[in-house]
């Protein structure tokens, strides 16, 4: 809960920078930068004590998942967490942050991709960076309690219902389905 008191926090100051720098009109570095990036790094680095969740350490599992798309103006990222906490946010500035506290939907979907994500991360390399994908890509990061884990493959690939990434790619979408719905976007 405490990390998306963080998040909400952060989001915030984000939209407090962003009408300052609308009302003055003025594009200093300090009233211009996105939180978009913060939050997703936020986000990867999440450990499960702070989400209050106790794992057992002869068990490796995944307690969370982010998911980038690559667009062709940035990116967007999707993040759920075990604990029902689910957010999505774009490098453009938008997005949605703790849609599991308050929406129940929203909230099981997130568990399921957490759930589903159990499955995947044995499938998945060590992250080497945490780089977002290029356009036409999406990038799967499962957070374990022993280490994150990623995946990225071409968007094309990872969508079509045959592809062995389809379940996680679809588990994700209901996420921002749900997300989507509990905003009234």
């Amino acid at each position: 809960m405490q990390i998306i008191y963080i998040l909400l926090a952060s989001f915030a100051i984000a939209c407090a920078l962003v009408y300052l720098q609308k009302r003055s009109g003025k594009n200093s570095p300090s009233n211009t930068q996105n939180p978009y990036l913060g939050l997703r790094e936020q986000a990867l680095l999440t450990r499960p004590a702070q989400l209050r969740l106790q794992l057992s350490e002869n068990e490796e599992t995944a307690f969370g998942v982010v998911v980038d798309l690559g667009m062709n103006n940035g990116s967007a990222t999707i993040v759920a967490f075990a604990t029902g906490d689910a957010s999505m946010y774009t490098s453009s500035g938008g997005g949605i942050i703790g849609g599991g506290v308050s929406h129940a939907n929203v909230k099981s979907s997130a568990v399921n991709l957490v759930s589903v994500a159990q499955k995947f991360f044995t499938k998945m390399q060590k992250a080497s960076d945490l780089n977002t994908p290029k356009s036409g890509y999406i990038k799967f990061y499962s957070l374990t309690n022993k280490a994150t884990y990623s995946f990225e493959g071409k968007e094309a690939e990872i969508t079509d219902p045959n592809s062995p990434w389809a379940e996680l790619f679809y588990a994700a979408n209901e996420v921002i389905t749900q997300l989507r719905i509990a905003s009234n976007m």
